[in-house]
């Protein structure tokens, strides 16, 4: 939950630095670091200074480049909605312009309907760049019932939305994940997860979207992991680095499944 409510903050604040004449958001202070004693907070890292889900969104959120999602829509019932768009942007936080293509997948995740676009877009430095508003693509509607009854309305209440921003030569700058809320309506899928352990090099694929992907060691020693707390979906693997795992067996959570379990 604290991971969600402040990369969101994050994501939106940097959002608002729209170039000259519009930062209307200049910048965000982290608060706080660390507990001082062993206690439930708002702390990034926790008494024993191990990060937290927060810290890692926190540190994708301030990369020098980043992607965003943003979902309108008009609810009725529990979840579904019609009318729903998407606003895509980027930022870069350095002095070049950047052109790279913006990928787009959509996952149903009561289906196995998922559909991708890609785009050409021009990343604007120093800034926020809106990239799209489009309405966000859902699984076909001709023959299925309408949950409400309205004739208006749209599928992509199950939509997972996963965005990815590629560089010609350095691969993928950015990625980010817009899942469909509340959560706690959500019909989670078995993620089909993969691990794949290279010495201190840990690469996860799904076969459906897995969202707060968290992974541990059971024991006192510390692993420095490069990221964690993933939304990973089909077609698109994550790579962490685990420097001090020494060959000792790994243990994942995610939404859905939040005790923690070896794999």
């Amino acid at each position: 939950m604290q991971s969600e409510a402040i990369s969101f903050a994050y994501r939106s604040w940097r959002r608002a630095w729209r170039g000259r004449g519009k930062e209307y958001t200049s910048g965000v202070l982290v608060w706080q670091l660390n507990d001082c004693w062993p206690v439930t907070s708002w702390a990034i890292a926790d008494y024993f200074i191990r990060p937290k889900p927060s810290y890692f969104t926190i540190a994708r959120e301030l990369a020098p480049f980043s992607v965003g999602i943003f979902r309108t829509f008009y609810e009725f019932g529990a979840m579904q909605s019609h009318d729903a768009t998407i606003d895509v942007w980027a930022t870069n936080s350095t002095l070049q312009s950047r052109h790279v293509k913006l990928e787009l997948s959509y996952h149903d995740l009561n289906s196995q309907w998922t559909a991708s676009e890609t785009h050409d877009v021009e990343i604007l430095p120093n800034q926020s760049t809106e990239l799209l508003s489009i309405r966000c693509p859902g699984p076909p509607t001709q023959g299925v019932q309408p949950p409400s009854g309205d004739p208006i309305w749209t599928p992509s209440y199950s939509v997972v939305v996963n965005a990815r921003l590629i560089d010609e030569d350095r691969g993928v700058l950015a990625r980010f994940a817009d899942w469909p809320q509340p959560y706690r309506y959500l019909a989670l899928p078995d993620p089909d997860l993969a691990v794949k352990v290279d010495g201190e090099t840990v690469t996860v694929s799904v076969g459906r979207p897995v969202k707060g992907l968290w992974l541990s060691i059971e024991g006192e020693e510390k692993v420095s992991w490069t990221d964690n707390c993933l939304d990973i979906v089909p077609g698109d693997p994550q790579v962490v680095g685990a420097k001090g795992l020494e060959g000792r067996r790994i243990k994942v959570a995610y939404l859905g499944k939040e005790r923690a379990s070896f794999i």
